[in-house]
Protein backbone atom coordinates (compact mmCIF):
# COMPACT_ATOMS: atom_id res chain seq x y z
CA UNK A 1 0.00 0.00 0.00
CA UNK A 2 1.71 3.40 -0.90
CA UNK A 3 0.14 6.51 -0.01
CA UNK A 4 1.30 9.68 -2.20
CA UNK A 5 1.03 12.98 0.13
CA UNK A 6 1.17 14.99 -3.07
CA UNK A 7 -1.39 14.62 -5.24
CA UNK A 8 -3.11 17.71 -7.62
CA UNK A 9 -6.43 15.48 -7.97
CA UNK A 10 -8.86 18.06 -6.69
CA UNK A 11 -7.63 20.82 -8.90
CA UNK A 12 -7.71 18.15 -11.65
CA UNK A 13 -11.53 17.85 -10.88
CA UNK A 14 -11.91 21.76 -10.92
CA UNK A 15 -10.44 22.20 -14.63
CA UNK A 16 -12.52 19.17 -16.04
CA UNK A 17 -15.49 20.62 -14.29
CA UNK A 18 -15.05 23.41 -15.30
CA UNK A 19 -15.01 21.69 -19.08
CA UNK A 20 -18.38 20.18 -17.97
CA UNK A 21 -16.52 16.71 -17.30
CA UNK A 22 -17.65 14.40 -14.13
CA UNK A 23 -16.73 11.18 -12.84
CA UNK A 24 -13.17 12.57 -12.97
CA UNK A 25 -11.79 10.39 -10.07
CA UNK A 26 -13.02 7.04 -11.80
CA UNK A 27 -12.81 8.32 -15.21
CA UNK A 28 -9.02 9.35 -14.81
CA UNK A 29 -7.44 8.57 -12.20
CA UNK A 30 -8.69 5.28 -10.78
CA UNK A 31 -7.27 2.50 -13.10
CA UNK A 32 -3.67 4.84 -12.52
CA UNK A 33 -3.91 4.52 -8.68
CA UNK A 34 -4.78 0.57 -8.98
CA UNK A 35 -1.93 0.00 -11.30
CA UNK A 36 0.65 1.78 -8.79
CA UNK A 37 -1.19 0.38 -5.87
CA UNK A 38 -1.47 3.98 -4.66
CA UNK A 39 -4.03 3.48 -1.81
CA UNK A 40 -4.38 7.66 -1.17
CA UNK A 41 -2.68 10.29 0.57
CA UNK A 42 -3.09 14.00 0.71
CA UNK A 43 -5.22 15.39 -2.18
CA UNK A 44 -4.33 19.26 -2.89
CA UNK A 45 -6.38 22.18 -4.25
CA UNK A 46 -3.72 24.35 -6.06
CA UNK A 47 -4.76 27.71 -7.10
CA UNK A 48 -2.51 29.01 -9.84
CA UNK A 49 -1.35 32.87 -8.08
CA UNK A 50 -0.82 33.75 -11.64
CA UNK A 51 -3.66 32.92 -12.67
CA UNK A 52 -7.48 34.12 -12.81
CA UNK A 53 -8.78 31.58 -10.95
CA UNK A 54 -7.21 33.11 -7.59
CA UNK A 55 -9.51 34.67 -5.77
CA UNK A 56 -11.73 33.23 -2.56
CA UNK A 57 -15.00 32.40 -4.34
CA UNK A 58 -13.25 30.20 -6.91
CA UNK A 59 -11.86 28.43 -4.08
CA UNK A 60 -15.24 27.84 -2.97
CA UNK A 61 -16.54 26.50 -6.78
CA UNK A 62 -13.15 24.09 -6.19
CA UNK A 63 -14.35 22.99 -2.86
CA UNK A 64 -18.06 23.03 -4.36
CA UNK A 65 -16.87 20.93 -7.35
CA UNK A 66 -14.95 18.33 -4.88
CA UNK A 67 -17.94 17.93 -2.65
CA UNK A 68 -20.04 16.83 -6.46
CA UNK A 69 -17.07 14.21 -7.07
CA UNK A 70 -16.53 13.04 -3.66
CA UNK A 71 -20.65 11.97 -3.57
CA UNK A 72 -19.94 10.41 -7.37
CA UNK A 73 -17.12 8.87 -6.25
CA UNK A 74 -18.36 7.86 -2.50
CA UNK A 75 -18.13 3.73 -3.17
CA UNK A 76 -14.65 3.97 -4.06
CA UNK A 77 -13.29 7.42 -2.76
CA UNK A 78 -13.22 9.20 0.52
CA UNK A 79 -11.56 12.02 2.09
CA UNK A 80 -11.48 12.25 5.21
CA UNK A 81 -10.60 14.69 8.70
CA UNK A 82 -9.28 12.52 11.27
CA UNK A 83 -6.46 9.84 11.91
CA UNK A 84 -9.49 7.22 12.74
CA UNK A 85 -11.59 7.88 9.70
CA UNK A 86 -8.01 7.62 7.59
CA UNK A 87 -7.85 4.21 9.30
CA UNK A 88 -11.22 2.87 8.71
CA UNK A 89 -11.25 4.14 5.08
CA UNK A 90 -8.67 2.27 4.53
CA UNK A 91 -9.98 -1.06 6.21
CA UNK A 92 -13.37 -0.47 4.26
CA UNK A 93 -11.25 -0.57 0.37
CA UNK A 94 -11.60 3.42 -0.78
CA UNK A 95 -9.37 5.71 -1.77
CA UNK A 96 -8.46 7.14 1.55
CA UNK A 97 -7.13 11.14 1.32
CA UNK A 98 -6.83 14.17 3.42
CA UNK A 99 -7.30 17.64 2.09
CA UNK A 100 -3.85 20.01 1.51
CA UNK A 101 -4.35 23.97 0.74
CA UNK A 102 -1.26 24.43 -1.90
CA UNK A 103 -0.80 27.69 -1.50
CA UNK A 104 -3.12 30.52 0.26
CA UNK A 105 -3.01 33.30 -1.82
CA UNK A 106 -6.63 33.51 -1.95
CA UNK A 107 -7.14 33.91 1.93
CA UNK A 108 -4.67 36.97 2.30
CA UNK A 109 -7.58 39.53 2.39
CA UNK A 110 -9.40 37.46 5.38
CA UNK A 111 -8.76 35.09 7.76
CA UNK A 112 -11.61 34.24 8.99
CA UNK A 113 -11.80 31.98 6.31
CA UNK A 114 -9.52 29.93 7.57
CA UNK A 115 -12.69 28.36 9.61
CA UNK A 116 -14.54 27.37 6.31
CA UNK A 117 -11.31 25.86 5.07
CA UNK A 118 -10.64 23.57 8.42
CA UNK A 119 -14.95 22.99 8.26
CA UNK A 120 -14.36 21.76 4.39
CA UNK A 121 -11.87 19.35 5.76
CA UNK A 122 -7.86 21.09 4.85
CA UNK A 123 -5.87 19.53 7.22
CA UNK A 124 -2.58 20.92 5.69
CA UNK A 125 -1.82 24.38 3.73
CA UNK A 126 1.15 26.25 1.99
CA UNK A 127 1.62 29.31 2.26
CA UNK A 128 2.61 30.21 -1.08
CA UNK A 129 3.32 28.22 -4.59
CA UNK A 130 6.34 30.21 -5.39
CA UNK A 131 5.15 33.56 -5.12
CA UNK A 132 5.50 36.55 -2.99
CA UNK A 133 1.86 37.21 -1.68
CA UNK A 134 0.65 38.83 1.76
CA UNK A 135 1.93 35.98 3.48
CA UNK A 136 5.47 35.16 2.55
CA UNK A 137 7.91 34.66 -0.16
CA UNK A 138 7.88 31.62 -2.44
CA UNK A 139 11.32 30.39 -3.70
CA UNK A 140 10.84 32.44 -7.12
CA UNK A 141 10.86 35.46 -4.96
CA UNK A 142 13.58 37.73 -5.19
CA UNK A 143 12.84 39.22 -1.65
CA UNK A 144 14.69 37.99 1.35
CA UNK A 145 11.72 38.95 3.52
CA UNK A 146 10.67 35.57 3.95
CA UNK A 147 7.87 35.06 6.58
CA UNK A 148 4.98 38.36 6.71
CA UNK A 149 3.20 39.22 9.76
CA UNK A 150 0.09 38.16 8.20
CA UNK A 151 2.16 34.97 7.72
CA UNK A 152 2.82 34.74 11.27
CA UNK A 153 -1.00 35.38 12.01
CA UNK A 154 -2.14 32.51 9.47
CA UNK A 155 0.17 30.25 11.34
CA UNK A 156 -0.32 30.51 14.52
CA UNK A 157 -4.72 30.42 14.16
CA UNK A 158 -3.74 27.33 11.57
CA UNK A 159 -1.57 25.24 14.06
CA UNK A 160 -3.88 26.32 16.73
CA UNK A 161 -6.57 24.89 14.48
CA UNK A 162 -5.26 21.71 13.62
CA UNK A 163 -3.77 22.53 10.04
CA UNK A 164 -0.09 21.23 9.28
CA UNK A 165 1.76 24.18 7.82
CA UNK A 166 3.93 22.49 4.22
CA UNK A 167 7.15 24.46 3.66
CA UNK A 168 7.65 23.13 0.14
CA UNK A 169 7.62 26.25 -2.31
CA UNK A 170 8.95 28.22 0.24
CA UNK A 171 11.90 30.03 -0.40
CA UNK A 172 14.57 29.98 2.18
CA UNK A 173 14.47 32.76 4.30
CA UNK A 174 10.35 31.55 4.86
CA UNK A 175 11.34 28.27 5.58
CA UNK A 176 13.99 29.22 8.29
CA UNK A 177 10.78 32.33 9.50
CA UNK A 178 8.00 28.98 9.92
CA UNK A 179 10.15 26.51 11.98
CA UNK A 180 11.37 29.35 14.20
CA UNK A 181 7.51 30.22 14.69
CA UNK A 182 5.99 27.04 15.06
CA UNK A 183 4.90 25.39 17.77
CA UNK A 184 4.19 22.41 15.86
CA UNK A 185 5.47 19.80 13.44
CA UNK A 186 6.45 21.47 9.77
CA UNK A 187 6.18 19.20 6.85
CA UNK A 188 7.36 19.03 3.36
CA UNK A 189 4.99 17.46 1.56
CA UNK A 190 7.10 17.19 -2.09
CA UNK A 191 10.46 18.56 -2.06
CA UNK A 192 13.93 16.64 -2.30
CA UNK A 193 17.49 17.43 -1.65
CA UNK A 194 19.80 20.66 -3.21
CA UNK A 195 23.11 18.56 -2.41
CA UNK A 196 21.70 16.35 -5.24
CA UNK A 197 19.71 18.68 -7.35
CA UNK A 198 20.93 22.31 -6.95
CA UNK A 199 17.16 23.82 -7.31
CA UNK A 200 15.54 26.29 -5.16
CA UNK A 201 12.59 24.09 -4.34
CA UNK A 202 14.53 21.55 -2.98
CA UNK A 203 15.50 21.48 0.94
CA UNK A 204 19.21 22.43 1.62
CA UNK A 205 20.47 19.93 4.71
CA UNK A 206 20.09 22.07 7.36
CA UNK A 207 16.56 22.60 6.26
CA UNK A 208 15.73 18.78 6.42
CA UNK A 209 17.25 18.24 9.72
CA UNK A 210 14.48 21.34 10.96
CA UNK A 211 12.08 19.76 9.41
CA UNK A 212 12.86 16.38 11.67
CA UNK A 213 13.60 18.08 14.41
CA UNK A 214 10.08 19.84 14.97
CA UNK A 215 8.89 15.99 14.38
CA UNK A 216 7.83 16.79 10.25
CA UNK A 217 7.74 14.24 7.64
CA UNK A 218 8.97 14.72 4.53
CA UNK A 219 7.75 13.38 1.19
CA UNK A 220 9.95 12.64 -1.92
CA UNK A 221 9.26 14.20 -5.40
CA UNK A 222 8.98 12.27 -8.54
CA UNK A 223 9.65 15.65 -10.69
CA UNK A 224 11.84 15.54 -13.57
CA UNK A 225 13.85 18.76 -12.85
CA UNK A 226 13.69 18.24 -9.32
CA UNK A 227 15.33 14.65 -9.27
CA UNK A 228 19.03 15.52 -11.28
CA UNK A 229 20.08 18.74 -13.25
CA UNK A 230 21.08 16.43 -16.21
CA UNK A 231 18.17 15.00 -18.52
CA UNK A 232 19.94 11.64 -19.21
CA UNK A 233 19.87 11.14 -15.08
CA UNK A 234 16.00 12.17 -14.37
CA UNK A 235 14.61 8.81 -13.33
CA UNK A 236 13.02 6.78 -10.82
CA UNK A 237 16.84 5.36 -10.34
CA UNK A 238 18.30 8.72 -9.63
CA UNK A 239 14.90 9.63 -7.27
CA UNK A 240 15.90 6.87 -4.90
CA UNK A 241 19.58 8.64 -4.08
CA UNK A 242 17.35 11.43 -3.04
CA UNK A 243 15.80 9.14 -0.24
CA UNK A 244 18.92 7.53 0.15
CA UNK A 245 20.37 11.27 1.51
CA UNK A 246 17.27 11.69 3.19
CA UNK A 247 17.76 8.50 5.04
CA UNK A 248 20.91 9.08 6.16
CA UNK A 249 20.77 12.40 7.31
CA UNK A 250 17.29 11.74 9.55
CA UNK A 251 16.22 8.02 9.68
CA UNK A 252 13.95 5.80 7.63
CA UNK A 253 11.07 7.23 9.83
CA UNK A 254 11.15 11.41 8.64
CA UNK A 255 10.45 9.84 4.84
CA UNK A 256 7.78 9.17 2.42
CA UNK A 257 6.54 9.76 -0.85
CA UNK A 258 4.89 12.62 -2.40
CA UNK A 259 5.21 11.87 -6.06
CA UNK A 260 3.76 15.03 -7.26
CA UNK A 261 2.53 13.55 -10.51
CA UNK A 262 1.65 16.03 -13.26
CA UNK A 263 0.46 13.87 -16.19
CA UNK A 264 -3.12 15.45 -15.91
CA UNK A 265 -2.19 19.24 -15.59
CA UNK A 266 -1.20 19.11 -19.21
CA UNK A 267 -3.80 22.36 -19.72
CA UNK A 268 -2.95 24.13 -16.73
CA UNK A 269 0.87 24.04 -16.78
CA UNK A 270 1.36 25.45 -20.28
CA UNK A 271 4.23 27.85 -19.37
CA UNK A 272 7.08 25.29 -19.38
CA UNK A 273 6.83 24.37 -15.91
CA UNK A 274 5.39 21.02 -17.04
CA UNK A 275 6.05 18.98 -20.45
CA UNK A 276 4.48 15.78 -20.92
CA UNK A 277 7.02 14.75 -23.38
CA UNK A 278 10.17 15.16 -20.94
CA UNK A 279 9.16 12.98 -17.90
CA UNK A 280 10.85 11.34 -15.05
CA UNK A 281 11.61 7.44 -16.60
CA UNK A 282 9.83 4.89 -14.67
CA UNK A 283 7.79 7.59 -13.01
CA UNK A 284 5.54 8.65 -16.15
CA UNK A 285 2.60 8.90 -13.94
CA UNK A 286 0.70 7.00 -10.83
CA UNK A 287 0.60 4.12 -12.51
CA UNK A 288 4.27 3.17 -12.63
CA UNK A 289 4.72 3.90 -8.94
CA UNK A 290 5.79 0.20 -8.07
CA UNK A 291 9.30 0.83 -10.15
CA UNK A 292 10.45 2.76 -7.12
CA UNK A 293 9.59 -0.01 -5.24
CA UNK A 294 11.56 -2.61 -7.05
CA UNK A 295 14.36 0.08 -7.08
CA UNK A 296 14.43 0.43 -3.10
CA UNK A 297 14.39 -3.34 -3.34
CA UNK A 298 17.33 -3.19 -5.28
CA UNK A 299 19.12 -1.19 -3.14
CA UNK A 300 18.88 -3.48 -0.20
CA UNK A 301 15.94 -1.74 1.36
CA UNK A 302 14.26 -4.28 3.75
CA UNK A 303 10.43 -4.64 3.77
CA UNK A 304 9.82 -3.08 6.81
CA UNK A 305 11.39 -0.34 6.08
CA UNK A 306 10.06 -0.03 2.51
CA UNK A 307 6.66 -0.52 4.66
CA UNK A 308 7.28 2.71 6.40
CA UNK A 309 8.37 4.92 3.18
CA UNK A 310 5.18 3.96 1.74
CA UNK A 311 2.35 4.23 4.21
CA UNK A 312 3.49 3.47 8.02
CA UNK A 313 5.54 7.27 8.43
CA UNK A 314 2.31 9.25 7.27
CA UNK A 315 0.09 7.10 8.76
CA UNK A 316 1.82 7.95 12.28
CA UNK A 317 2.25 11.53 12.06
CA UNK A 318 -1.58 12.36 11.40
CA UNK A 319 -2.16 9.60 14.11
CA UNK A 320 0.27 12.15 16.15
CA UNK A 321 -1.19 15.54 14.58
CA UNK A 322 -3.98 15.09 13.17
CA UNK A 323 -6.17 13.44 15.76
CA UNK A 324 -9.67 15.57 15.71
Amino acid sequence: MILDIHADIFTDIFNKKMQKDNDIIRKYHLDKLKKGKINGGLFVIWQNPYGKYCDYNSLKLMMDYGKEELEISKDILSVVKTYKEYIKSLDDGKITAMMHIEGIKSLEDDLSKIDEIYEYGIRFASLTWNEENKFANGCKSHSKEGLKLRGKEFIKIAQDMGIIIDVSHASDETMYDIYNVSQKPIIATHSNCRKLCNVKRNLLDNQIKLIKETGGIIGVNAYRDFIDSKKENQDVNHLVNHIDHLVDLIGIDSVCFGFDYCDYMEDELKDNIYEREEVTRGLEDASKTQNIITELKNRGYKDGDIKKLSNENFLKFIKLNISK
